[in-house]
């Protein structure tokens, strides 16, 4: 486009210079300057008058013929001179582009080698330096801002689980009164990247243009950070471009998306979204149902359940976020069920304590209603 914008001027007056009637007016010049030398050396009036008018017209033709002649020289002149041009302008393009090309190329390899290099560390915070390189020399570089925000993403979703789930450290059973007393292992802070992983997704969203799965997993980060708003906002977005995102949730994004639920409604209202129907309260029916269907936990081992602290003053818990609580139950010496339930706080709590009165499932019952709206079996 550049090149006939440059010669447009000298197309454009080549091609009135070959048209017709350009063609004509020049011939006729130069027929009349050839009579005007003739006249002066041949005396060509007193040869008109011999020749007649036959005459008169071979030699007007011969002269036109001339003048054709000569425009023409003219004109392949002329063309040649703006081929050489046009052909001069596209060996500068085509000089300029290849150097565009080859600019290009260099950054598309640097931006990868940091974006390899990125994916190869080890350490989080190198890898990010690393990805946030290739995108200064590559901004719309695929995936950089997705695999760091993802990593980051995942490492914040292993650390709040393990603040749901601290029975690692104890494997409850029903037998294992002796062992409660030790001391709860101090839980590692390092691993809470929220504010990165959001900010590298956001990033990501941007160039992946709404991919849906991003949208999910930020979601479960505004969760985090305690931004119900926002975080129901993109689960629902997420939901409407992917509904296979419901079938994917699992009881794990579900404990993360339920991190600052304190209510029956607000719980209720998530579960119904995910297609995640909850308990939300035990009954006589649902405990029964969780003992006597064990999934393959051996006997004497504790039923973890999902559950929401409820927003209960008398309780006194110093978190809200989800809990796993286990209940088992065991039959006594004089033949009675007695059932138990444990749960993790700044330290082990076991219902009843070791030398209490056993409780019946109504007493189990009361208990875990005031203190938590349950979700669902832990599988």
């Amino acid at each position: 486009m550049r090149i006939l914008n440059n010669n447009d001027n000298g197309v454009t007056g080549i091609n009135r210079l070959l048209s017709i009637g350009w063609v004509s007016a020049v011939s006729l010049i130069i027929s009349i300057i050839v009579l005007g030398i003739a006249s002066l050396f041949f005396h060509i009036p007193l040869a008109l008058s011999q020749l007649g008018l036959a005459g008169l017209a071979t030699i007007v033709g011969g002269l036109a013929t001339i003048g054709g002649i000569a425009t023409g020289l003219i004109g392949l002149y002329s063309l040649t001179s703006i081929n050489e041009k046009i052909n001069k302008a596209i060996a500068m393009e085509k000089e300029t582009w290849q150097k565009q090309m080859d600019d290009e190329m260099s950054r598309n390899l640097r931006a990868f080698s940091e974006y390899n290099e990125g994916l190869e560390k080890s350490d989080i915070r190198e890898a990010a330096e690393c990805m946030e390189n290739a995108l200064r020399i590559q901004p719309r570089l695929p995936l950089a801002a997705e695999r760091i925000g993802m990593r980051f993403s995942k490492a914040t979703c292993e650390w709040a689980w393990r603040m749901i789930d601290r029975s690692k450290e104890f494997e409850p059973t029903i037998f294992n009164y002796r062992s409660l007393n030790s001391p709860m292992p101090s839980h590692n802070e390092n691993n809470d990247y929220r504010h990165d992983a959001i900010t590298w997704l956001q990033r990501a969203l941007i160039i992946t243009e709404n991919v849906p799965l991003i949208k999910y997993e930020l979601a479960k980060l505004y969760f985090l950070i305690n931004d119900n708003k926002r975080g129901i906002g993109l689960l629902k977005e997420a939901i409407e471009q992917d509904n296979r995102l419901t079938k994917n949730c699992s009881i794990h994004d579900l404990g993360l998306i339920l991190w600052n639920c304190r209510d029956y409604e607000e719980v209720q209202t998530i579960c119904n979204m995910l297609e995640k129907p909850a308990l939300l309260s035990l009954t006589e029916t649902s405990l029964n149902y969780l003992l006597k269907n064990p999934l393959g936990y051996s006997g004497g081992t504790m039923i973890p359940i999902l559950a929401a602290r409820r927003n209960n003053p008398s309780l006194r818990f110093k978190d809200f976020h989800p809990i796993l609580y286990y209940i088992g139950s065991r039959t006594s010496a004089n033949g009675n069920i007695e059932f138990l339930i444990q749960w993790y706080e700044d330290q082990v709590i076991r219902l009843p304590r070791e030398n209490e009165e056993p409780w019946d499932s109504k007493k189990l019952l009361k208990i875990v209603n005031d203190a938590f709206i349950t979700i669902g079996r832990f599988t």
